[in-house]
């Protein structure tokens, strides 16, 4: 979940934005009306690499011990704060913080073999 949310924070620094009100000129400073912008579709190979990545964070997930599971899913998927998992799950903030880390520590040794 946590690298799934940096990847989505590269594509979008990565994505430019294209004014289509405005107008372009030429070298010699004539106005161009006429131009295609870029496509700005993800390319299949992307996808496939996206929903690859999906599959086996979800799956990994998955394998977590639920104490673990829970507060991880609620603060990195739900995006839930450390006081809300704490009173949702009726512990302390501190224990909230602690079995968020060992998770994220679990899944970065269960995807070590994966990236």
């Amino acid at each position: 979940a946590t690298n799934l949310a940096i990847s989505e924070l590269r594509k979008r620094k990565r994505r430019r934005l294209v004014s289509l009100t405005g107008l372009l000129t030429s070298g010699e400073g004539e106005e161009v009306r006429d131009f295609d912008a870029p496509d700005e579709r993800p390319l299949p190979d992307a996808n496939l690499v996206d929903t690859e990545q999906r599959r086996v964070v979800k799956k990994a997930i998955s394998t977590l011990p639920e104490k673990y599971r829970a507060p991880l899913v609620l603060r990195d998927v739900e995006g839930k704060s450390y006081d809300e998992i704490a009173a949702i799950l009726q512990t302390s903030e501190g224990t909230v913080k602690s079995r968020i880390s060992r998770a994220r520590n679990f899944l970065r040794d269960k995807m070590r073999n994966y990236v």
